[in-house]
């Protein structure tokens, strides 16, 4: 069975499928400009021989083709290359900014091709090596018209390719040919705007064997009995943000004096979040609890629009037959760079459950249920500063490994009980790695170990009994910190020391590892990992929308 999602990027490709990046300005939400960055390969038959003058088509990984009835030559926003490879069967794309893409390479004639697709940071130029040519596929299915009228075209596309196939009106059939191995995720709509789109992912295509998929069956948006706007202020008046920012979190707060759990079922599993063409969203709902009339839920936004008041997206609820959709690895995506969020809203006293497919979860020491306390954002966690921690599993040797002077940030929602002249751990990896931190001078740190040459630090005044949220940014030779959405400090202050960097501990949080004292006293929430560099709206729009008084998210 293929699971079906309310919509994403396409997912972790098999071997044929290399991590990449390529051409629009999307890398990390909010990451700024570029310089070098791009890959090359050597494109092989199966022969060894080199591939020349292959199509090659590059489109971004959410990219659709249009269904225009027109000749279908409208695309999707996003920058598109079509090139090839030249006499040596070599791919060159340099100096293109950063993003997750994929990329087509085909040879009509031999019907073979090969795909790559994934993302890479800024500033970086990878080599892959040999790529070798598979024969081509194909994908095929059914959707179920019984629901849809007949006067209603369906099409079915294909995320990251420039394919759109309009689906047999008898029958109902279609078929998807000329496809290189590797997995997919398809899109169907109809030129009816009171159905929802419907995503499958996980397609898996190998070479010469058509994969055929189970039959799909649409869903009218009047199946829910109940919707809302949802609106996003980014004006003045609202989160005071002016730039563009892709793939944001929006976090939606539910109250009983905004919404009537009574509606919705028990554990909103009807929940769902669509745009106003009703192209479904990713959403993750972190906790509902229908007794209490609270609920806090995360929905991926393509793009949140600076300076705008009239954009919004649709919640939809109200549907005793509807299957829960929550997907937090799809909200938190790896391949954009989250590589890892912990919402320290688990209740349990053992777990810290991280919400990307990475699934660093955390392992609870001499905490309990009772550490559980009300946060900043739902459900926080409780140190009592003397023996109570958090080590987030296989983490040594990890994706939050990074390098020195790489691109990465730390963030993290923190209450300290009070002020001293110890340290005091939030989230580090390893004193010679780096973290964030309250230091003996009572300032909020934020650190990077150097080899052999001691540590970059960042800091400000800290201040005890209220919530504050933190950001440490990294990126390469600069550091930052901000405090409640405010760039504090980007001086780097060195403090000297000859140790060699050490970087085989976990990531820990409410201590450091194998350190028995610097203990957290105070609760910690929402807690993030990212491996790029936070731009300056990213972290104004993630306080602006986090912090109690939202200033973002209104209800209409």
């Amino acid at each position: 069975m293929y699971r079906r999602i309310a919509i994403l990027f396409l997912s972790a490709m098999g071997a044929m499928l290399i991590p990449f990046c390529s051409v629009q300005r999307m890398a990390g939400p909010g990451t700024g400009s570029e310089t070098t960055n791009g890959i090359t390969a050597m494109v092989r038959y199966q022969d060894g021989t080199p591939a020349s003058f292959a199509y090659v088509k590059v489109r971004p990984a959410w990219f659709l083709r249009d269904t225009s009835a027109a000749g279908g030559n409208r695309r999707d926003s996003g920058v598109i290359v079509d090139t090839m490879t030249d006499s040596s069967g070599i791919l060159s794309l340099k100096d293109i900014d950063t993003g997750v893409y994929s990329i087509e390479v085909l040879n009509t004639a031999k019907s073979e091709g090969a795909l790559i697709q994934g993302g890479v940071m800024k500033d970086s130029l990878h080599d892959y090596g040999i790529v070798y040519l598979n024969p081509l596929s194909g994908i095929s299915g059914t959707i179920n018209k019984s629901d849809v009228p007949d006067t209603a075209a369906i099409y079915v596309q294909v995320y990251g390719l420039d394919r759109v196939k309009r689906v047999d009106s008898v029958t109902g059939d279609f078929s998807l040919d000329s496809i290189p191995a590797g997995n997919y995720s398809i899109r169907v709509i109809t030129s009816l705007s009171n159905f929802m789109p419907q995503t499958i992912e996980n397609i898996s295509i190998v070479p010469y064997k058509r994969t055929a998929i189970d039959t799909i069956r649409l869903a009218s948006v009047k199946t829910w009995y109940n919707s809302r706007n949802v609106y996003l202020n980014t004006t003045p008046s609202g989160a005071g943000v002016a730039a563009d920012i892709y793939r944001f979190p929006v976090l939606c707060r539910l109250t009983n004096d905004n919404f009537d759990f009574l509606t919705a079922q028990s554990q909103g599993g009807d929940v769902r979040f669509v745009k106003p063409d009703n192209t479904p969203l990713p959403y993750h709902i972190e906790r509902w609890d229908a007794d209490a009339g609270v609920a806090e839920i995360w929905v991926k936004v393509d793009t949140v629009f600076g300076n705008n008041n009239s954009q919004y997206f649709v919640m939809l609820w109200g549907n005793s037959d509807a299957a829960d959709m929550s997907n937090s690895g799809a909200v938190f995506d790896t391949v954009t760079g989250f590589q890892g969020v912990w919402h320290m809203s688990d209740r349990d006293g053992v777990s810290c459950i991280d919400a990307t497919d990475n699934h660093y979860d955390g392992v609870r020491y001499a905490m309990s249920a009772a550490s559980y306390t009300s946060g900043e954002i739902g459900g926080a966690q409780r140190f009592d500063g003397a023996s109570n921690y958090i080590v987030l599993s296989n983490t040594a040797n990890s994706k939050l490994n990074f390098p020195q002077h790489g691109n990465y940030s730390v963030s993290a929602w923190v209450y300290t009980e009070s002020l001293d002249v110890d340290y005091h751990s939030i989230v580090s990896k390893s004193n010679q790695q780096y973290g964030l931190q309250l230091n003996k001078d009572n300032r909020w740190n934020f650190f990077e170990f150097e080899n052999r040459k001691g540590w970059e630090s960042n800091e400000a005044p800290a201040i005890a009994k209220t919530w504050k949220y933190l950001v440490g940014v990294r990126n390469g030779s600069k550091q930052y910190l901000y405090i409640d959405g405010i760039a504090v400090d980007s001086t780097i202050t060195m403090t000297a020391d000859a140790s060699d960097r050490y970087v085989s501990d976990n990531v820990c949080i409410g201590k450091r590892t194998a350190d028995t004292t610097r203990w957290w006293n105070g609760m910690i929430d929402e807690v993030r990992i990212c491996s790029w560099s936070n731009s300056a709206n990213w972290i104004k729009l993630c306080y602006m929308n986090q912090k109690t008084d939202d200033m973002l998210v209104t209800y209409k």
